[in-house]
Parts: structure tokens; C-alpha cells; sequence
């Protein structure tokens, strides 16, 4: 860039279109004074943090580009470029405002922000009003100081887009707004503070509102926290005929809900109207999109929607009737107390084929619709009588007992069954070769899962807090095995199951069983073995869970996961020398393998944290005798679609070296007296292996791996030859023993010579105090007193894991009781594993939700293309209707012109050639025309035609972008489930430690 500053003083354009970053270095100092020429000016996708102050050289500029950088502020001096036009900022995520001074850049047309600026902004400069020739200033804060009030927007009249504009308490003179002039506008938002007591009063704000009356041409239009007991006149009156949607929010105090007639109108929100009673009528007869929620006093709907296609009604605990919608096609009824009347009307239909046949038909008034989500309307007895949903999904809605007649039910693809107080709506599941995902959560006493019909096309199966489920099948066969399609089932969460099934479904690729505690055995020897498609299993907390099946596990799997369950780990335990527990065999030829097995503890005496916590070893560098070698963690690879939690091992060597200095060092040691306390802890201390020899020729390093389901890290030194070293399994049965042998009870294995040593030297340096185990408490209670997210700050768990390191390596003669010591061990060993579950289960939270975001817009989207696939047909039958009259005139003229007389032969017969009314020419020439028009038509509904297929190929891509979207759904419902459970664990775990620390624990 120097070399263009030097070599072109006089230029007047400098841009730089490449996306990739750039360095200018030192060179913009220099440039701004050399370049003062320059008109255009592009800097965008740079490094630079900050803009030089030299900037206002640039006296001529008109175009500045910013965009993508990582400036932080602007320099005061740029607001003296007085011939600036567009000042582009997109992509500055770390830029919060705007220069004070922004209202002398009386020039500038366009400043172009992300959205995301406008919302995030501290604080907006004033005296905006000056900038008369702007288009672009999205949000408006209405202030009480000069400079902050309504009248700086008055001659801002090219504003363009959106604007919002909020505070409007401190609003004095609202007509020097001028918003009726603002014809560029196409959304406004209006926004009073949500306060609790109204600064303004109702008949100030009306009129304020009053005083806003925006242009014409406004296309979207939201009010917020409006406190006026009505809407001003120009509402009432649909004085705004462009509007497209409009929106309410915590417009508290309105009774009725008057819009006047808004032809346009296609979208409605109303939210928290507090007051609102009724909606008297409608006059928006194109209106697509109604939303309804938090209106307590909400009695009256209007009684038809003729254009509805999608309805949202929540927490209105007043209404008992639906309106009648007959082209509705999603609904959400949620939270609505009373709510009892379908209002089902039935519809007659009549339609004449191509002969002029005429057909007719009748079918309800909610035969349209597609989806349906009712939540908590315990008023509600049936569902409407004809109706032919692809989803329905039915949450605590007591007296429903029946599901879609089989024949309403051809098109049903996902079914939901969740918090019923009994199976009869399990049991009324319709027979349909449709359905392919089938959700059972929640239902109270069902005890097995009932015979089902026929289900040929369910891919998918999950059940979940049954709490009263104790087999899957009420007969030995059972419906699973008839499930030919069933590639995923989970179950979840059933506390009384204890056994599955006789048979699992053939095709079975992914099985997931987790909290079940009392589940004793997964059935028959041959029941996973069988299942030759299966590539993925899942066993999570179920304690009592003996083995594996007999004949094992099939070839095709590769990837088990088994957590919390310590009967089965144990079992599937490697132990060295190359043998391992008895179904060690059954998991070898898996190739990922997630397995939180029982760890290893090289002593009869308490049980140590392993870690993060080799205290015994960290002052050996100090004398030069050990060294402690971290290695990194091996990462495994996901292979499943469901939510992994990540599984991360990591080694930790210790290698022993002897040298002069450390027998020095030891000899120093050994010297000083013992204090008592001193040497009880060393009868308690861990035993190490006997050194045999000092000198660095018998000194032999060894190298000992510990695996870890949990990730942990283990450190383990061993010291020369190892030599009466006993190693147990460290597991809950173990525990507390271990644990009373370490109080009182003598070791087996006495320590040898240089375990005291190390032990000392350890004791002396670096036990800690009372004070610091207080502190330590305190640091744990108050991480566990708030919820796990903050707990995985990282603040917060490196806290954590610190103190929890320190209290694992106490006794209780050292200011820690036994139930205390129990639960901190307890509690080390879990969080890792739950943070990196947690954390995991965020993400796949947030890659989902991004995901079903787009779903109402895609659903519109297919909603738009069907309505213009189905006009298109209409006037395609229209065409053809035009084609067959033309050809059927055609062949009338034809016939006429065949039938006529020779000219030449009847020229005396002229009356009767008068009386036809048309000569044989004029025939000819309407023949002609109509041949043309045939044409003509026969193109148009070509078009129409590839039109057509157009809508089609893209319906297809939007119905593949629904289904990823509805996978999305279901993978964020089992990582929502995740985290509610590890919440409940966390909360288990301070109550826990708040009864021990209540009772002196």
C-alpha cells in the first residue's frame, strides 16, 4: 500500500475487493495525509483495530468501508468528513457506538450497521435530526435532554426499512415526529418502557399513539407496553391498508381488539392484552397467520378464518370456543383452561368434471389440517371427528380418549403421547403404514405396552418417565417384534422397568436404555445377537444390570456405551495380564467403545481421587528423583446420530530416576524428628514399592496406563521394582470398607522405607490447615448451590476440581467426617463426566434449534407454494375449459363451411346465404382466429405447466429441509432431557452436602 500512497497522491478511488484479510500496517497514518484526493475508500476485511485521527484529512471523501474489521471505536475526528455519503460498519461485532458528533455528517445518506448493532448499542449520539438526507437509522431511543427528543426525527424524511422506536414516555410533542411523512418506512416499532406505574397516563399515551400515525405505505407494524385503555382512531379505522402484520405486545389495558378492514393484512400477534375480552369481527380476509398468548380474559374469537392457515392459542384461560378456519393447517392450542368446543362444522363440496358431470363430497371443517399440538386443555373430550393430521402430539389433556379414526389417519407421520394418566390413548393408536415416529413419555399406570396394530412403517420409537412401566410387552410375542421398520429405540427414565422383551424388532440399528434402575436383564441369551443391523448401543444408569446376554453382542456393532453401571463394568473390566471380567470377550471386537469402568486403586487404604490429585508425588521434583509426564487425551470419534457423550482418556507416566541429589535430599529428610502427627500419617500413607537399588544402573522405569470411562487422568509412580503391591476395584461396595480400613484398620502391606520418606516430605510441606478445608467447603457449597450451567464456567470448575482435589486427600483426623469424604469422592468422580455431557447436550441444543428455527417459515413457504400450485391448476382447467370451447367452435364452423353450397352453383339462393348470417370466408377467417387463440392458450398452459414442476422440484427441497428440521426437534428434545437430568443430579448432590454441613458433616 506505500507504494501506491507514494506513487498516486492524486487518486481518488482505492478499493480492495478481495475477502480475505489485509494488512496495511503503518501505511494508513501515511496515506490519509498524502491521499486527500480520495472519494471512494475501501478498507474492509482488514486487521486494523483502530482508525488514525488523520482520518479527517480526507476532506473529499464520500465512501468509507469498514465492514468485517475489528474496530472497536471510530475516531471523533471522522465526523468532520462534511462530504461523507455512505459509511458502511457491517460485520464490527465489537463496535457498541456511534461518535457523538455523527449529526455534523450532514451529507451522509447511507450507514449501513448489522441488525444485530441496533440492539446491542450502549447509547446513540444526538442531535440525529441533522442528518436530513439519511436513509438508514433503524432505532430511535426518545430522551428528555436537547438532542434526545422526538423532534430530531422530524426532517429525516428519506428514513428507509425499520425504525424503532422506544422510551415513548418521554415523548412531549409527538407531531413534530412527522411520522405520516416517512413514506420510505416499511416496519415501525413503537415501545414504551415496561414499567409498573404509568408515568403518562392512558389519555396521554392514546394520544401520543394518535400522534405516531405512520404513512400509507407501511407494511409491518409493532406496539409494545402501550398502556391506552384503546387504539388511537387510525387503527380502529384501517387506515393503513398496506399493512401485512402487525403485532401486540403487553398492550395491557385494551378490552376489545378493534382493527377495521386491512385487505392486506396476512399476519396477526397479539401477546400479554391483559384486559382484551373480544375480538367483535374481522374485516382481514387474507390473514394466513394468527398467534394468541397470555390473555387471561380472552371470551370471543370471530367465528370464521376463511384464509387462516396457521393458529396459536396459549395461556387463554377464558375462551371455550375455537373460530372455524377451513383451510387451517397448524395449530398449537397450549395452557387453555376451558377451552372445550372444536366448533366442527360440517362442509359440502361440489365440483364438475370435463363431461359436466358434477360430484359432491362433505368433509369437516378441520380436514385441512396438518399439524397438531395440544398441551394442557384439560376440557378438551375429543378431537375434531374429521380431521387428517400428518403430526399430533397430545400433553396432559385429561379426558381425551381417542386418537384418528384409522381411516383419518393414512397421512399420520409422527405421534406424541406425553403426560396421560392412563394407557388408553397408548392403546388407541391407529393402525396406519404412515407413521414413522411414535413418542410415549409420561403415562401413568401403564405397566406394559399394549398390543399394537399394525405399524409397518415406524422407524422410530421412544419412551420415556413411565414411571409405573415394567415390561415392554404385555404378552411374550409383544408388538415390538412386529415393528419391521423400527430402527431406533430408547427408553428412558422408566424406574420400575426390570425387564425388556422376549424380542427386539429385526432391523434395529440404535438401542438406548438409560435410568432404569431397577432393570436386572436385557431378556433371553440370544436378544442383541440377533440383531444383526444394530451399530449402536446404549446402557446409562442401571445399577442392577447383571451382564450382557449370553450369546453376546452382534458383529455389526460399533459403538457401546456403558455409564453407571457398575455390575456391568465390572464385568466388562480389563485387568492386566491380558485377562479381563467374564464379558471382557463380548466387547472386544467393538470398535468404539465408551465404558466408565471401575478404577483402579494401588492400595487396601482409602481411596484416592486419581485425577488431579497424586499429592504424594508433587514435591519429588523438588528433589530430583521422579519425573511427572502428562500425556494428552485421546479423542474419540462420534458414529451415531444420537447425542455421544465424548469419552476422553488420558495417561499419566511417572518415571522414577535416582540420582545423588536425591539421596541427598532423602538423607536431609530423614535426619529431622517426626512430629506424632507425622507419624500416623505415615502408617496411613499410601505404600509404594521398595526401592532395591539407588544407583541409576538398577533403576528401572515402568510405565502403568489406567483407563478411564470419565475421562480421568491417572497418575501412578512407581518406584524401582514393584514388590507386594496390591491393586483393588474401586467401586461403591468398596468404598466405605476401604474407607473404615483406612481409619483404624492395620494395611496388609506395610509401607517400605522410601514410602515414609515420600510421605514426610509430603506431610510436612504441604498439608493444609483448618482454615483452608473451611475454605475449600465454602468454595464447594457455593458452586453447588447454583445450577450446573454457571458451575461449568470456566471460573467456577477450575475452582471446583481444585478444592474438591484438596478435601479427596484428607482424613478425618484432618477436619473432614466419613459421609463428608464419601460424597466429595463421589462427587470428583462425577462432574467431569457430567460437564462434558452437559456440555455436549448445549450444543447439540443450540446446533438443533438452529436448525428448527426456519421450520414455521418453511411450513409457510409450503403452504404459499401449495396455494400457487393450486391456483395454477385452476387456471390450467380454465385453459384447457377455453381450448375445448374453441375447438368445439372449430368443429360448428367446419361443419358449416362443408355443408355450404358452391357459391358459383347458388347464387340465385341469396336469401338463404343473408339468412346464415356469414359468408363461407367469414367462417374460414374465425376458423383461423380461433386456431390462433388455441395456440396461443396451448403456450400459456405450458408455462403454467413448467410453473408447475418449478413449485414442485421446490416443495421437495423444502419437505427434505422439514424432515431434517423435525430430526432436529427430536435430538434436542433427548439433549433437553440430558441436561434436566444432570440439573436434578447436581440438585441432589447440594442437598446432599447441605444436610452434612447442617449436622457438623
Amino acid at each position: 500500500m506505500l507504494t501506491i500512497v507514494e506513487n498516486a497522491s492524486k487518486l481518488r478511488s482505492l478499493l480492495f475487493p478481495s475477502h480475505y484479510l489485509k494488512n496495511f500496517g503503518q501505511a494508513l497514518e501515511k496515506a490519509f495525509r498524502t491521499m486527500k484526493y480520495i472519494r471512494t475508500l475501501d478498507l474492509s476485511s482488514s486487521i486494523i483495530l483502530e482508525l488514525p485521527s488523520s482520518i479527517k484529512e480526507l476532506k473529499l471523501l464520500r465512501y468509507l468501508d469498514l465492514s468485517r474489521t475489528e474496530i472497536k471505536l471510530l475516531p471523533k475526528s471522522i465526523c468532520r468528513l462534511y462530504n461523507l455519503e455512505t459509511l458502511k460498519l457491517l460485520g464490527c461485532p465489537w463496535l457498541f457506538e456511534l461518535p457523538k458528533d455523527l449529526g455534523n455528517l450532514v451529507n451522509l445518506r447511507h450507514l449501513e450497521l448489522d441488525d444485530l448493532f441496533w440492539v446491542k448499542f450502549s447509547i446513540l449520539p444526538p442531535k440525529v435530526g441533522n442528518l436530513t438526507s439519511l436513509h438508514d437509522w433503524h432505532a430511535f431511543q426518545v430522551g428528555d435532554k436537547t438532542g434526545y427528543g422526538i423532534e430530531e426525527l422530524k426532517n429525516m424524511a428519506y428514513l428507509s426499512g425499520t425504525l424503532h422506536m422506544s422510551k415513548l414516555e418521554n415523548v412531549v410533542n409527538v407531531w413534530e415526529a412527522k411520522m405520516n411523512e416517512k413514506k420510505y418506512l416499511r416496519k415501525l416499532v413503537f415501545e414504551w418502557s415496561d414499567r409498573v406505574v404509568n408515568t403518562q397516563g392512558e389519555a396521554t399515551e392514546k394520544s401520543v399513539l394518535e400522534g405516531l400515525q405512520p404513512h400509507s405505505n407501511l407494511k409491518e407494524l409493532q406496539i409494545r407496553h402501550y398502556r391506552g385503555n384503546e387504539f388511537p382512531a387510525w387503527m380502529r379505522e384501517g387506515q393503513l391498508q398496506n399493512l401485512v402484520s402487525v403485532t401486540l405486545n403487553e398492550c395491557t389495558k385494551c378490552r376489545t381488539l378493534t382493527l377495521g378492514e386491512l385487505p392486506n393484512l396476512q399476519v396477526l400477534y397479539i401477546k400479554g392484552m391483559q384486559e382484551l375480552e373480544e375480538w367483535p369481527e374481522v374485516k382481514c380476509p387474507s390473514l394466513s397467520r394468527l398467534k394468541f398468548s397470555n390473555c387471561p380474559k380472552l371470551r370471543e374469537l370471530p367465528n370464521v378464518f376463511p384464509k387462516l392457515r396457521t393458529l396459536k392459542i396459549k395461556c387463554c384461560k377464558s375462551l371455550r370456543t375455537l373460530p372455524m378456519a377451513p383451510g387451517l393447517m397448524f395449530l398449537k392450542l397450549i395452557d387453555n383452561l376451558i377451552l372445550e368446543d372444536w366448533h366442527e362444522v360440517p362442509t359440502t363440496w361440489e365440483a364438475v368434471n370435463d363431461q359436466g358431470q358434477r360430484s359432491t363430497w362433505h368433509q369437516g371443517s378441520w380436514f385441512e389440517l396438518l399439524e397438531l399440538n395440544v398441551i394442557s386443555c384439560p376440557k378438551l373430550q375429543a378431537l375434531p371427528q374429521h380431521f387428517a393430521p400428518q403430526k399430533l402430539e397430545i400433553s396432559g389433556c385429561e379426558l381425551l380418549v381417542g386418537l384418528p379414526h384409522p381411516h383419518f389417519a393414512r397421512r399420520l407421520q409422527h405421534l406424541a403421547l406425553d403426560a396421560c394418566h392412563d394407557g388408553t390413548l397408548v392403546r388407541a393408536i391407529p393402525n396406519t403404514s404412515s407413521l414413522y415416529s411414535l413418542v410415549i413419555s409420561s403415562i401413568s399406570n401403564l405397566t406394559s405396552l399394549p398390543k399394537w396394530p399394525q405399524l409397518p412403517g415406524l422407524k422410530t420409537l421412544y419412551i420415556s418417565d413411565c414411571k409405573d412401566l415394567m415390561s415392554l410387552s404385555e404378552s411374550e410375542e409383544g408388538s415390538l417384534p412386529t415393528l419391521i421398520s423400527l430402527t431406533v429405540l430408547s427408553i428412558r427414565n422408566c424406574p420400575m422397568l426390570v425387564k425388556l422383551t422376549e424380542r427386539l424388532p429385526a432391523n434395529l440399528e440404535c438401542l438406548s436404555i438409560a435410568s432404569c434402575p431397577l432393570l436386572q436383564f436385557l431378556g433371553p441369551k440370544e436378544i442383541l445377537k440377533s440383531l444383526t443391523s444394530l451399530k449402536d448401543l446404549y446402557i446409562v444408569g442401571c445399577p442392577m444390570l447383571q451382564s450382557l446376554p449370553e450369546d453376546g453382542l452382534p458383529s455389526s456393532l460399533q459403538h457401546l456405551q456403558i455409564q453407571r453401571c457398575p455390575l456391568l463394568a465390572e464385568r466388562c473390566q480389563k485387568e492386566e495380564g491380558g485377562g479381563g471380567g467374564p464379558d471382557r470377550p463380548k466387547v472386544l471386537h467393538i470398535l468404539d467403545l465408551e465404558i466408565d469402568f471401575p478404577k483402579v486403586s494401588s492400595t487396601s487404604s482409602l481411596p484416592k481421587k486419581k485425577p488431579s490429585e497424586p499429592a504424594w508425588y508433587r514435591l519429588l521434583p523438588k528433589l530430583g528423583g521422579i519425573e511427572i509426564i502428562d500425556a494428552q487425551p485421546i479423542k474419540k470419534q462420534p458414529n451415531s446420530s444420537l447425542l455421544k457423550q465424548s469419552h476422553k482418556g488420558a495417561i499419566a507416566m511417572a518415571v522414577y530416576q535416582s540420582d545423588v541429589d536425591g539421596d541427598k535430599a532423602v538423607d536431609e529428610v530423614l535426619k529431622k524428628p517426626k512430629t506424632e502427627w507425622e507419624e500416623n500419617r505415615s502408617k496411613r500413607s499410601f505404600p509404594l514399592t521398595q526401592c532395591k537399588s539407588s544407583s541409576p544402573k538398577d533403576s528401572s522405569n515402568e510405565i502403568t496406563k489406567q483407563e478411564s470411562g470419565q475421562g480421568s487422568s491417572e497418575s501412578i509412580a512407581r518406584v524401582g521394582h514393584e514388590e507386594g503391591s496390591t491393586e483393588s476395584i474401586d467401586n461403591e461396595d468398596d468404598d466405605m470398607e476401604y474407607f473404615y480400613i483406612s481409619l483404624g484398620a492395620k494395611s496388609e502391606t506395610s509401607p517400605s522405607t522410601a514410602s515414609s520418606v515420600i510421605t514426610d516430605v509430603q506431610s510436612r510441606q504441604t498439608r493444609p490447615g483448618q482454615s483452608d478445608i473451611d475454605k475449600a467447603l465454602d468454595i464447594v457449597k457455593n458452586v453447588l448451590a447454583t445450577d450446573f450451567s454457571s458451575a461449568c464456567h470456566p471460573g467456577r470448575s477450575i475452582s471446583l476440581d481444585s478444592e474438591l482435589e484438596l478435601l479427596c486427600d484428607l482424613d478425618e483426623n484432618e477436619g473432614i467426617s466419613v459421609g463428608m469424604k464419601f460424597l466429595v469422592l463421589q462427587l470428583s468422580k462425577d462432574f467431569k463426566v457430567l460437564k462434558s455431557r452437559y456440555c455436549q447436550a448445549s450444543d447439540t441444543i443450540e446446533r438443533c434449534t438452529n436448525l428448527i428455527k426456519p421450520m414455521a417459515e418453511i411450513a409457510f413457504q409450503l403452504d404459499a407454494n401449495k396455494q400457487k400450485f393450486l391456483e395454477l391448476n385452476s387456471v390450467e382447467a380454465t385453459i384447457q375449459m377455453s381450448i375445448i370451447e374453441a375447438e368445439a367452435q372449430i368443429n360448428e364452423l367446419q361443419k358449416k363451411v362443408d355443408t355450404f353450397p358452391l357459391a358459383e352453383q347458388h347464387m340465385h339462393d341469396k336469401q338463404t346465404m343473408s339468412t346464415d348470417g356469414k359468408s363461407i370466408s367469414g367462417a374460414e377467417g374465425q376458423i383461423k382466429e380461433l386456431k390462433q387463440k388455441i395456440v396461443s392458450l396451448t403456450k400459456q398452459k405450458g408455462k403454467g405447466k413448467q410453473e408447475k414442476k418449478m413449485i414442485y422440484t421446490d416443495g421437495k427441497k423444502l419437505k427434505e429441509k422439514m424432515d431434517v428440521a423435525a430430526k432436529a426437534e427430536e435430538e434436542k428434545k433427548e439433549a433437553e432431557m440430558i441436561k434436566r437430568e444432570i440439573e436434578e443430579k447436581w440438585s441432589d448432590y447440594n442437598k446432599q452436602f447441605e444436610t452434612l454441613t447442617c449436622s457438623g458433616g
